[in-house]
């Protein structure tokens, strides 16, 4: 009896051994025999009859080479569309898989290649199907079979790397009205994870080089469909990243003829290297983003027709962290033809940038703030202006935002300053502003007028002098306060050869229209050359002759309707000192003027260009009080007291008059 047990189970293990082997030869003879050209030339015949048999349109193919269990390659396949066109043309595409895994349900993508590709998608203007919708239809299968209802194993999948070269792509959609062409040069994809199960999506490196794509759309836009929420929580549920992203030598357009926009790009080199993407979170953060010799340009023409404004829901806010930003040598190009170009001055609807260059570090944005180091920024625009560098510190918290080392330098001025603001919440800043802390300091600036003419050519008009584009304005000044209650410490400005002045004060209310004002000037200084250089020769007349140099010292408090103020001004041909106080508020029934004016020793002759023999000095003062406004409502009085004045050789003193104003009459005696 054992000895027949034993017999048995030896046949038996022969039996399975000689299945094992029988199974394993079949394998190898199966492997060995698709390698022979012959096979594949039989598999390449029985793969195109049956797709042709399965579509219905030709189908042509070069070649199959398998090289198992790793490679297969197709060579030469084409694919005609149902009116006889070409639909697709694959030079040559690789695949680097482990067909061992397919008895695992596992698909393992190792690499895929595609070159030399050609493919031309249309859409008729009548028909919602493409020219490629009957292959799809073909393999979908029949909808009234009976559904396996067996537990099955599922498949994995897996990706690896994907390399593109030499692809053109033509898309005519008229249904819809799109138009692409598209000719890929180089394309790389390289994965570190790619797991559907687990929704992971981990990118290595993103490559694309030599590349236009041309895009057109001749309809309208369709409407913004509904967004169903849950879907939108699963694809933002997806884990992904990406480490680098290249582009080089890439040219966009893209042209919408019903709105009227127009759009190119002609990117010379772009880099991004990423430390991490969590789109779940809203999180990005890169460790560096580079764009050089990149050309951008949106022009606006007359559109046919304007879309309805698109309602904006806010949403949880994104953080962005940006260790390092180089953006060099770019251009920036914006034109708006339905409004007249500029010329001389910076046309924001006609703009022209070049040489757009920014370079920055530790750029941080999100809940917590802003945070942004300038370390230069640079550009030229058409119209001559021209930023030489840029560079500070720009910090925006909740309740805190400052201004640090800001230095900016033109081609004709400099700006050097810091600022800080205090404020409850930067949330609400629209409407707790007005008590915002301010701290402002301006040093070793100066603006040129040409450069307030590039982004304002009509400042000049309206100012009675005489301002020379080549002018320097230079600033200095310090504020403290709130908003609502600021202190100039000091605010100076100087220009020309020996013009200055230098104030300070207070000023209150803002940002309302009733401001409180206590201002002090400290001092106005200029000379006879520097007016002649402001002053146009209409605003005085030949005969009135300029003083050598004016000192005036100031004062002025209250508000632009009611205030008391207070002048004093010293020259080389006397001294002026004018006090009082002023009413000009329309509704008020005290509105009107109440002065004191003191001549002492004024070279009236010299002034009026005349010779001392004929008049010589004035010495006098007065007084005016005034109701009223315009000439027709003006009711008042003045006195004046002439200390001493000489004319024609003979000195008056102790000379009075007395007058009134009175409908539009003005009576004296003396």
């Amino acid at each position: 009896m054992p000895s027949t047990v034993k017999k048995i189970f030896s046949r038996i293990f022969k039996a399975i051994a000689w299945v094992i082997a029988s199974v394993i030869v079949l394998l190898i003879v199966v492997a060995l025999l698709i390698q022979i050209p012959a096979v594949q030339l039989k598999l390449t015949q029985k793969a195109v009859a049956f797709l042709e048999e399965k579509i219905g349109t030709e189908v042509s193919l070069d070649g199959i080479h398998i090289s198992f269990p790793k490679n297969i390659v197709l060579e030469g396949l084409y694919l005609e569309d149902q009116q006889g066109d070409t639909l697709l043309y694959a030079g040559k595409f690789t695949v680097n898989t482990d067909l061992w895994a397919l008895t695992r349900n596992e698909i393992q993508l190792n690499d895929i290649r595609l070159e030399n590709t050609v493919g031309f998608v249309d859409r008729a203007e009548n028909d919602s199907a493409f020219n490629f919708t009957y292959i799809l239809d073909a393999f979908a299968g029949d909808s009234t079979a009976v559904p396996d209802t067996l537990e099955q194993k599922g498949w994995t999948f897996t990706l690896k790397n994907i390399a593109l070269e030499n692809i053109r792509l033509h898309y005519d959609d008229r249904l819809q009205g799109n138009r692409a062409d598209v000719s890929l040069g180089v394309f790389g994809l390289e994965m570190k994870e790619f797991n559907l199960e687990k929704n992971i999506v981990r990118v290595e490196a993103i490559s694309l080089s030599e590349t236009t794509a041309d895009f057109r759309q001749s309809k309208p836009p369709p409407p913004p469909e509904n967004v169903d929420e849950k879907a939108a929580d699963s694809a933002a549920a997806v884990i992904f990243s990406l480490e680098a992203l290249t582009l080089q030598r890439v040219q966009l357009s893209y042209e919408q003829s019903v709105l009227g926009q127009v759009m190119r790009l002609a990117l010379g080199e772009a880099r991004v290297l990423a430390e991490k993407i969590d789109l779940p979170n809203q999180r990005i953060a890169l460790e560096s983003m580079v764009l050089r010799g990149t050309s951008l340009i949106y022009q606006q023409h007359q559109a046919d027709t304007v879309l309805p404004a698109k309602e904006s829901k806010a949403g949880q806010p994104w953080t962005i962290t940006l260790h390092g930003l180089d953006l060099s040598d770019n251009d920036l190009r914006y034109h708006d033809f339905r409004k007249p170009h500029i010329e001389g001055s910076v046309d924001f609807s006609h703009l022209l940038v070049s040489g757009f260059t920014i370079e920055g570090r530790n750029i941080r944005y999100g809940t917590e703030g802003i945070h942004a180091e300038l370390q230069n920024a640079a550009f030229t625009e058409q119209s001559g202006f021209a930023l030489k560098s840029a560079s500070g510190t720009i910090d925006i918290a909740e309740t805190e935002a400052t201004l640090e080392d800001l230095l900016v330098v033109t081609g004709n001025s400099r700006l050097q300053m810091a600022a800080r603001a205090g404020f409850s919440s930067f949330r609400n800043i629209a409407q707790v502003y007005p008590e915002a802390t301010v701290t402002a300091d301006i040093n070793q600036s100066f603006i040129n007028v040409r450069d307030i003419l590039y982004f304002q050519p009509t400042f000049t008009d309206s100012l009675p002098l005489r301002l020379q584009p080549d002018m320097n304005l230079h600033v200095d000044a310090a504020i403290r306060g709130t908003v609502n209650d600021l202190r100039i410490t000091h605010l100076t400005f100087s220009t020309l050869s020996d013009t200055y002045l230098n104030t300070s004060g207070y000023i209150a209310g803002l940002p309302s229209k009733d401001l409180r004002m206590n201002l002090v000037l400290d001092k106005f200084q200029t000379t006879r050359a520097d007016m002649e250089v402001i002053l146009p020769d209409t605003l005085l007349p030949d005969s009135l002759h300029l003083p050598g140099w004016v000192n005036v010292e100031g004062a002025f408090k209250g508000t632009f309707e009611k205030a008391d103020f207070n002048t004093l001004l010293t020259s080389d041909v006397g001294a002026i000192d004018i006090r009082g106080n002023l009413n000009v508020d329309s509704a008020s029934a005290l509105r009107g003027v109440d002065a004191t004016v003191r001549l002492d020793n004024v070279a009236a002759g010299r002034i009026l260009g005349k010779p001392d023999s004929v008049m010589g000095n004035l010495t006098m003062h007065a007084k005016l009080h005034s109701n009223g406004l315009t000439p027709e409502e003006m009711n008042g009085m003045f006195t004046a007291a002439v200390d001493s004045f000489s004319y024609n050789g003979y000195v008056y003193t102790d000379l009075k008059l007395y007058g009134t104003i009175r409908d539009q009459m003005l009576s004296t005696h003396a």
